[in-house]
């Protein structure tokens, strides 16, 4: 700070002796083409000087308010139970990151492998393998993200849907007439991360959580329900973007 006062101090003492000297005539064509550019110069010199100063002294309603924004995204790997059995689901989430803290985006989820299921109200088929998925909005807070190790809180509200794909004998339908059936239905989930910063623009996240699945009880699918679909989970992603 002392440094620029100094270096705007000099500029201003020089433009001011540029214009005393060089107005040392009213009478243009005793100055030559040169000097004129020079005293051109100088006296705009001190007006932007003057304009500087007022700006940094200048109070505004909106002085607090700039808020750095960066982005981050990238994949997701859980482990939890669907339909009582255990499960991977893949996907991943992403938005933007305000003020280094502050997560807006969303993220999605799906099952890696299916679970058989039986007796399908308002599915063409009585038999069939159930796969589950779901995604949504995503509300986050980072703490301490300066810290090598720190925590995140997040939630996440939306949809998803429960698919039906018929049963096969050797990639054959057992009921030529099937086809496959989505039920769609309510999501949402809670959970709390251990992040790591491994470098600038990536960190690895550890952590767990809860989801909420409702309006699969009004399909009446044999063994399935809410409860059955809802449930604790871990996860482990990673995020790459502009902390």
């Amino acid at each position: 700070m002392k440094k620029l006062s100094f270096v705007l101090f000099a500029v201003f003492f020089t433009s001011l002796s540029w214009g005393q000297d060089l107005s040392r005539s009213t009478n243009a064509a005793e100055l030559t083409k040169k000097e004129m550019e020079m005293n051109d110069f100088a006296w705009r010199a001190n007006i932007i000087m003057f304009d500087s100063a007022y700006l940094q002294k200048q109070k505004t309603l909106l002085n607090d308010l700039l808020i750095p924004v960066g982005g981050m995204g990238g994949p997701s790997f859980m482990m939890t139970t669907v339909n009582d059995q255990f499960t991977m689901m893949m996907g991943g989430g992403g938005g933007m990151l305000l003020g280094h803290s502050v997560i807006l985006g969303g993220a999605g989820y799906g099952m890696t492998s299916a679970s058989k299921v039986s007796h399908i109200s308002g599915a063409t088929t009585n038999t069939g393998n159930l796969t589950f998925g779901y995604g949504g909005f995503m509300l986050g807070y980072i703490f301490f993200p300066e810290s090598v190790a720190h925590f995140t809180l997040y939630g996440m509200i939306g949809g998803g849907g429960v698919i039906i794909t018929p049963s096969t004998t050797n990639g054959i339908l057992i009921d030529p007439n099937a086809v496959q059936t989505v039920f769609p239905c309510g999501a949402a989930s809670i959970g709390a991360n251990l992040e790591v910063n491994i470098g600038k623009m990536i960190r690895v996240n550890i952590g767990g959580g809860y989801r909420f699945v409702w309006g699969v009880n009004d399909y009446h699918i044999s063994g399935v329900s809410d409860a059955g679909l809802s449930g604790p989970y871990g996860a482990v992603s990673l995020s790459f973007g502009w902390f």
